[in-house]
């Protein structure tokens, strides 16, 4: 294969692998976010500090893995000019 043909897969690879990422950490979100909604609705009971506590975690966990994950493979691009499709 010719190396812009080999640089076009890569590119489209490593969009795709940031997009599919960014689509599993809004699951992990929304998962998240109903845990939280959750304790919210349940404040009378004991315990209901367990989902609201899980739940941020989870999602700024998730969120802070995306995220750094996402500029790494963005600067990865843009240093080997791989930007644009």
């Amino acid at each position: 294969m010719k190396p812009e043909v080999l640089a076009l897969v890569k590119a489209v690879a490593v969009w795709s692998f940031i997009i599919v990422a960014g689509l599993v950490t809004a699951c992990i979100g929304f998962v998240s976010v109903v845990s939280i909604w959750t304790g919210f609705t349940h404040v009378g009971q004991s315990g209901s500090w367990v989902p609201i506590l899980a739940g941020t975690v989870i999602f700024l966990i998730a969120l802070w893995v995306y995220l750094r994950a996402a500029k790494a493979l963005y600067g990865h691009l843009k240093s080997q000019e791989l930007f644009d499709l």
